[in-house]
């Protein structure tokens, strides 16, 4: 951050009782569930306190929307908690210029700040800059990567690569949704070409998979945003993607090289079309220079300091 900016880690006895000038809030559905029921009440509690003191204070909120709505709904008296803290967003940080677009037209400050991307992160953890060659003989590897979620559609992908020998498919992530994930379970059962591992990913592990995929496999319905589009591209690996505004938006900025695309559901011919248009991607990627840290950093800065000026 730009000097005159300050950032502190989120805590609650911080958020009720510290000092500070802006909340920039990203998922803040997360901090308020819990598969607990007596932790999920105190969640409610003290976020009722914060919002008091937000009010009170008249201190303002930036919002990141990572998605245009929230992927699951909660309970009412989350949708409450949701509602109130809306209430003190003034400004919204939206992630790509369709979406803005898309956005409706009311009194708050709009911006564009793209997802960063990973390099920093990949060079912490590979400082001697060595990833993996993509290996062109046998079957293409393929890597469905995140959190094992409904909206992802991972079904899709499993039901495809089943049926084409010449493609293999690892699913890897955390699960939340434990009949989902047995419904993915079931559909690769006996299929040679597909793997799923469940449970969190280290680091290290994370960074093996990626480069050992040949492409990464994002079968979303929808793609608005997905952070691991970007890592899979830091670390110099195509994606394969659904056709659709967010798809071309990465093609333009990327190169249809790195970005290939197939049309509505994934199926066999799809899924060998969009594996040919980058197969001959090499090197490394080029983003757009906003995608860098000190970019993104001094836009948030601009706006915190603009936000700052509504109390």
């Amino acid at each position: 951050m730009p000097k005159g900016v300050d950032v502190i880690g989120f805590g609650r006895r911080y958020a009720v009782f510290g000092a500070y000038d802006v909340v920039h809030s990203h998922w803040p559905e997360h901090r308020l569930r819990s598969a607990k029921r007596g932790r999920r009440i105190g969640n409610y509690g003290w976020r009722l306190l914060w919002m008091i003191r937000l009010h009170i204070q008249g201190i303002p909120v930036v919002r990141t929307q990572h998605n245009r709505r929230p992927h699951d709904g909660g309970p009412w008296l989350e949708r409450c908690l949701l509602w109130v803290l809306r209430l003190r967003v003034r400004a919204r940080v939206w992630l790509t210029e369709f979406s803005l677009a898309e956005s409706a037209a009311d009194s708050l400050l709009d911006v564009v700040i793209p997802h960063g991307d990973y390099r920093p992160w990949v060079r912490r953890l590979r400082p001697d800059g060595v990833l993996s060659v993509r290996d062109s003989e046998g079957p293409v590897r393929l890597l469905s990567l995140g959190f094992i979620r409904r909206y992802k559609n991972f079904e899709e992908g499993v039901a495809v690569v089943t049926r084409c020998p010449d493609f293999t498919l690892s699913i890897m992530g955390g699960s939340l949704d434990a009949d989902y994930t047995a419904s993915i379970a079931d559909l690769a059962r006996g299929a040679d070409n597909v793997n799923l591992v469940v449970g969190r990913v280290a680091e290290q592990e994370l960074i093996d998979a990626v480069v050992a995929a040949d492409a990464l496999l994002v079968t979303y319905q929808d793609l608005y945003n997905s952070g691991i589009v970007f890592l899979a591209l830091s670390l110099n690996r195509p994606v394969i993607v659904r056709d659709g505004q967010a798809a071309r938006e990465l093609q333009r900025e990327y190169g249809p090289a790195w970005i290939g695309t197939y049309s509505g559901p994934l199926t066999p011919d799809g899924l060998r079309e969009a594996w040919r248009s980058v197969v001959a991607a090499e090197g490394a990627p080029e983003g757009s220079p906003d995608r860098t840290w000190p970019n993104i950093a001094r836009a948030h800065a601009r706006l915190y300091r603009q936000v700052a000026r509504t109390r």
